[in-house]
């Protein structure tokens, strides 16, 4: 009697253990899910927050170009500007090396045809006024248009290129973005 008294409590309390070790293991996982949940909110955030940063600067930055091209400013203190720009969007979002254009229509009577953040010599802006962000740009007035990626023709790199119209539409101002760079800077820190 006392053997199987043993046996039916040792039977017992192997099944208490086992149903302690899924009802641990089940939360467990539901501690791992919501982490992981909480991990794709915050990158989330993080990504939007980057998208929102580009669309300000965009935004701001085709008031100023447009400001500059009517006040009689020339190319080069357009692309002095643009320095100023690439800049500011580097330090908040943690990006570098960005490229910025900034190239206005014919109605500007040749005051204002193309202007860049770094020196360039291989394009003109009539061979930038058929890419397709810059039709784009021109046919989404005042929104900011993201391209798939792509290889610049300049360095042969993958970029993504975001663009936008100048509010009286006659210009584009356009930031490339490099995926190295992106793919760097966008994933999540350890410390997230």
């Amino acid at each position: 009697r006392s053997v199987i008294f043993t046996l039916i409590f040792l039977f017992l309390s192997l099944i208490v253990f086992i149903y302690s070790l899924i009802s641990s293991s089940n939360k467990v996982k539901q501690n791992l899910e919501e982490l992981g949940n909480l991990r794709l909110n915050v990158f989330s955030s993080h990504i939007s927050h980057r998208i929102d940063t580009y669309k300000m600067a965009l935004e701001m930055g085709a008031r100023q170009v447009e400001l500059l091209a009517l006040t009689g400013a020339n190319d080069e203190e357009i692309s002095a500007w643009l320095k100023e720009l690439v800049s500011y969007v580097e330090q908040a979002t943690h990006i570098g090396r960005i490229k910025a254009y900034a190239v206005g229509s014919d109605e500007y009577d040749g005051r204002f045809a193309g202007s860049f953040s770094y020196n360039i010599d291989t394009l003109s802006s009539k061979y930038i006024k058929e890419t397709y962000w810059y039709k784009t740009a021109l046919k989404f007035q005042s929104y900011p248009v993201f391209t798939p990626v792509y290889n610049d023709i300049i360095d042969n790199q993958s970029v993504i290129t975001i663009s936008i119209s100048l509010l009286n539409g006659k210009g584009v101002l356009a930031l490339d973005l490099y995926i190295d760079n992106i793919e760097e800077s966008w994933l999540p820190q350890k410390d997230i």
